[in-house]
């Protein structure tokens, strides 16, 4: 017979394993398709992960530094753009519903910014 330790125990590792599936669908957020380095706030609308993806509009081919950053509760991902004019550079982090994301960079503009929903269970 299992105990209510084996029981807990059950639920939770059921719960970390459904935590990671993406539904596969996501939300697109409208957002200034220049970045700057005093960058953009918005909100997240769901639980999930913040996907970032940018194009150069001055790389490093052509003298320039683009990068990006994406921030949201301390959790932050900060990157260097790609080489090439119009290469693109992509980063994802963890967000939690109702949370400010900031959004900045240089010399890249947004070709868009996704929010994926994680599902999760227990």
């Amino acid at each position: 017979m299992a105990t209510q330790k084996d029981l807990l125990k059950t639920v939770i590792l059921k719960g970390a394993v459904e935590g990671t599936k993406v539904t596969g669908d996501y939300v697109d957020v409208a957002v200034p398709k220049t970045l700057t380095p005093a960058g953009a706030k918005v909100t997240a609308p769901v639980t999930g992960y913040c996907e970032l993806r940018t194009k150069s509009t001055n790389g490093l081919d052509s003298g320039g530094r683009p990068w990006l950053s994406l921030e949201s509760l301390g959790v932050n991902s900060n990157i260097n753009c790609s080489w090439f004019f119009d290469g693109g550079t992509a980063s994802a982090i963890p967000v939690v519903k109702g949370a400010v994301v900031n959004i900045s960079g240089s010399e890249a503009k947004v070709d868009f910014l996704h929010f994926f929903k994680v599902i999760g269970g227990g």
